[in-house]
């Protein structure tokens, strides 16, 4: 076991207590697609230990999520795509399983509501005459029905 320079324990911010203990098998993370193949990163998958609060933890990388896979880029790229169609189109064209880009899009609907609800609120406090409606179509055998509507403005639709 060797010090390890440059690394802080998240507790207690010290790097004087914290060592090297070891390594598992490297980590393998999917990236963005270059020249049209996929492309991973491989990089150690760090083990260290605080002596003060004798704990082991593992190293965190900038670009990828504790346990996670895929890269905050791929991630990003996908949920994008995966935003004007399908999952499964969208787990096609990134070579992805299906189930994962859904839990990505499913993972990164919360922050895109929250944009699109900021963005519709000061829009309409700029406009004076607007007409806002929210609809939830949900379709089951043949039937629509409308979920919600919300209208803003002086005339209802």
């Amino acid at each position: 076991m060797s010090t390890f320079s440059n690394c802080i324990y998240p507790v207690c911010q010290s790097e004087q207590s914290v060592i090297r203990n070891g390594h598992n098998k490297p980590r393998k993370i999917r990236h963005l697609n270059l020249l049209g193949k996929r492309c991973y990163i491989v990089v150690p998958s760090l083990r260290l230990y605080c002596s003060h609060y004798q704990i082991g933890f593992g190293w965190n990388y900038a670009f990828v999520g504790p346990k996670q896979r895929y890269s905050y880029l791929f991630r990003l790229q996908t949920v994008e795509q995966a935003l004007g169609s399908t999952a499964a189109h969208s787990a096609r064209m990134q070579e992805a399983p299906a189930s994962m880009v859904q839990r990505m899009h499913q993972d990164a609907l919360p922050a895109e509501s929250e944009r699109l609800s900021k963005q519709a609120w000061s829009e309409a406090r700029q406009t004076s005459s607007l007409v806002l409606g929210i609809d939830d179509f949900a379709i089951k055998k043949d039937i629509r029905t409308i979920g919600a509507s919300i209208i803003f403005g002086e005339k209802p639709c």
